[in-house]
């Protein structure tokens, strides 16, 4: 009898020593990204908000051009074309399309209402200066040597020393041309605008 029990003692040890392994494999257990998850409930979209907030997004733009599935508009105190979507309302924009720091300060210092003052209380751009703003609202941009023979930039929506018109070309619907004065060099540019259902392109 002793020499059986002896014979099953190994078996009884191992049994124990799997049976806590698993106990301990499962409390430290971690749930992954690789977990199936429940899928998560269908979103339904009210077309309604979604045309005011294109509304609110082009506030300021004017319609340029539509081909296929897409509406081309342009912001000309930013030159800023924005190219909308149809089929899903998803608006791309050329530039940054944020106002000067120095005008968001003027506006909310003249509004006369503690509601106009919100509404001219619009985000600023804290770490780009008005070289720079100017810079990612454009469609062009001149690098030159100021007097002091360093290198200075500007650029076709700046603030000072440059001025751009938009022009449409005669009979072709989908081509725009942008005149860019920078009078601060004395440099004139025709810049080329091309709309597709595709895509748009630019060239001098």
């Amino acid at each position: 009898m002793l020499r059986g029990y002896k014979k099953l003692t190994p078996v009884i040890l191992i049994f124990i020593f799997v049976f806590a392994a698993g106990q301990q494999t499962e409390a430290a257990y971690v749930p992954t990204m690789r977990d199936t998850a429940a899928a998560e409930p269908r979103v339904a979209y009210d077309l309604h908000k979604v045309d005011e907030i294109e509304i609110y997004t082009l506030n300021n733009y004017v319609f340029l051009a539509e081909a296929g599935h897409l509406r081309f508009y342009y912001r000309d105190d930013r030159d800023v074309v924005a190219v909308l979507d149809t089929r899903n309302h998803y608006i791309w924009k050329t530039g940054l399309d944020a106002p000067f720091n120095s005008d968001v300060d003027k506006a909310v210092s003249q509004a006369s209402t503690d509601e106009a003052r919100l509404a001219a209380a619009v985000p600023k751009e804290e770490r780009l200066n008005a070289t720079y703003v100017a810079m990612a609202n454009s469609l062009l941009t001149a690098e030159y040597y100021d007097d002091a023979q360093n290198t200075a930039l500007i650029s076709s929506a700046s603030q000072n020393g440059a001025a751009s018109v938009l022009r449409p070309v005669e009979n072709e619907p989908l081509h725009y041309v942008l005149d860019v004065d920078f009078s601060v060099i004395d440099l004139q540019v025709k810049l080329h605008i091309y709309f597709s259902a595709k895509s748009s392109s630019i060239s001098r």
